[in-house]
């Protein structure tokens, strides 16, 4: 009969290590409520109303570049919401500027000066560079956003309170 030799230490910790991963990864991915599909719709197909602007800013998929990471989203030094990769927020505001800020490795912003009755689309990225996530804003034009917007779902994470027609 052949005697077992018993595993060293280092080629435990390794196999426990190999097992523990999927879960290690899975813990990584941010988790954030979606829209049912029926609220979403609703949410795309918003009209402004007159005496206010529409903002959707759409976190456009990008599987390979950190899509499953959260990024946190302020509009005019307030929190707006939490958004990955394949999800949009949306808010009625009043005519004016308006500051849009991201922030995760890196930080990035956009002004937008806008008007009552008109519907505007902020697309955000990031990109990975020497480790670190680099986030990216900018404003895109109607068909573009539309065609941004059907690729995602509405993020609940829209908690602080901006209101919606």
């Amino acid at each position: 009969m052949k005697r077992r030799r018993p595993q060293s230490l280092q080629r435990r910790l390794a196999g426990a290590a190999l097992l523990a991963l999927p879960l290690f990864l899975a813990a990584c991915m941010w988790q954030i409520p979606l829209a049912t599909p029926k609220q979403d719709q609703r949410y795309k197909n918003l009209t402004p109303p007159q005496d206010q602007a529409l903002l959707y800013l759409i976190r456009i998929p990008q599987p390979n570049e950190g899509g499953s990471v959260g990024t946190r989203v302020f509009l005019d030094g307030a929190g707006f919401g939490t958004v990955i990769g394949g999800s949009y927020l949306v808010a009625a505001l009043p005519p004016g500027q308006h500051q849009v800020f991201v922030q995760l490795h890196t930080a990035t912003s956009l002004t937008l000066d806008m008007k009552a009755g008109q519907t505007y689309y902020v697309e955000q990225g990031m990109k990975v560079a020497s480790g670190q996530f680099r986030v990216w804003l900018r404003q895109v034009d109607a068909a573009q956003g539309r065609k941004s917007l059907e690729k995602c779902r509405y993020s609940i994470k829209n908690e602080f309170g901006h209101t919606l027609p």
